[in-house]
């Protein structure tokens, strides 16, 4: 049997990336759940700065969270008060936006060194 595409998508559409999957998530979460994953993000690194510095690794899937939930809090915001807001406004958080997607970026590229570090564990030359 040959694979039809999907009803929602057009033949020659691509699939949606990996930024578009997580805003359309980050949209479809309620403000409470964006807000415990942002607090909770920044608690921990927090955390790890304080307590265990060499553990910085641990902070990394957090940071990534904590950027999904200020990212979504943020298009909360501009879907809400968007059209209202003075155009300076509105530009400094879609600047923030992309700010926070590129720290989130990082974490998750970090989340992901980290984990091939842990399991290739220390190299001795």
């Amino acid at each position: 049997m040959i694979a039809q595409p999907s009803p929602a998508r057009q033949e020659n559409e691509e699939p949606p990336g990996l930024y578009e999957v997580l805003s359309a998530r980050a949209r479809e979460l309620s403000d409470g759940a964006l807000w415990a994953a942002t607090i909770t993000g920044v608690v921990v690194l927090t955390a790890v700065i304080v307590m265990r510095p060499g553990w910085w690794e641990v902070a990394f899937p957090f940071v990534a969270g904590a950027s999904l939930g200020a990212w979504g809090l943020s298009a909360h915001y501009l879907a809400w008060r968007g059209d209202s807001l003075p155009s300076a406004q509105r530009l400094a958080m879609v600047i923030g936006q992309w700010f926070i997607a590129a720290i989130g970026t990082t974490a998750l590229i970090g989340t992901g060194y980290a984990i091939v570090g842990i399991l290739i564990g220390p190299v001795q030359s």
